[in-house]
């Protein structure tokens, strides 16, 4: 089954543009076909990968009027709709659908589609949980992020009742891990409790390449590929792969 994956937190700074990035760069190390959608009109993820939206061809028109010549290819083998900030036009007069229906078209042609969310609950966010089938939440071992997972999940079962049955959440991702830390395992265990089945069992550690190579346009594997950083995505995209 094609996996279609929003990447979500409606509170910034927790990764999820380098959740998008680095998963999908190793996914296509791994022989997948991959599509990153860049569903933020401030556009972290087509900076981060290096790229200057253009004017005439971006997420906003493939959304809009199904301008599927927006996709650019990446030195890396990824595909990328890149953002710009005319998605902050799509608003709550805006119809819920027009992400899910751009995609009908192309979908086939992946086996990957991951969407790097607005860290609000607004209606780009409510496209991407339209047109997806699973919901990836990256997140820091913090309890103000388990706070933020009550309200996330409030949505999606409405999205789930109204919009979407196939909505759900399947993985979160602990980012920022330090095991030295007794506050991240009290958290990761209540996390454990409540979503004993979405919580991935690699981490990602706290490491400097993995922040710096979003500054140099890289995805972590082409950054440096011997860094922690990229071994904990290595394992982190083998558990996504078993669990197709």
């Amino acid at each position: 089954m094609k996996r279609i994956i929003a990447v979500i937190n409606q509170k910034g700074g927790v990764g999820k543009t380098t959740t998008v990035m680095n998963v999908g760069a190793g996914l296509h190390m791994a022989g997948k076909r991959v599509l990153m959608i860049d569903l933020d009109s401030q556009g972290s993820l087509t900076m981060a990968c290096g790229i200057v939206a253009d004017g005439n061809a971006s997420t906003y028109e493939f959304m809009t009027r199904g301008a599927n010549e927006a996709i650019k290819t990446l030195d890396n083998g990824c595909d990328l709709l890149p953002a710009d900030d005319r998605l902050a036009t799509i608003n709550m007069n805006s119809s819920a659908r027009l992400l899910q229906q751009s995609l009908t078209d192309i979908e086939k042609n992946y086996d990957y589609i991951l969407i790097d969310c607005a860290p609000t609950l607004g209606m780009l966010t409510l496209n991407a949980l339209t047109a997806c089938n699973e919901v990836f939440v990256p997140m820091q071992a913090e309890y103000m992020s388990l706070l933020g997972m009550a309200d996330l999940m409030n949505t999606i079962e409405v999205v789930q009742k109204r919009l979407n049955p196939d909505c759900k959440l399947s993985a979160v991702i602990i980012n920022q891990y330090d095991k030295r830390k007794k506050l991240h395992a009290t958290v990761i265990d209540k996390i454990h409790e409540k979503y004993p089945d979405a919580l991935m069992q690699s981490k990602i550690r706290n490491n400097v390449s993995v922040a710096e190579a979003p500054m140099m346009g890289k995805d972590i594997f082409e950054y440096d590929k011997n860094s922690n950083g990229a071994k904990d995505y290595e394992a982190l995209v083998k558990e996504i792969i078993e669990r197709e």
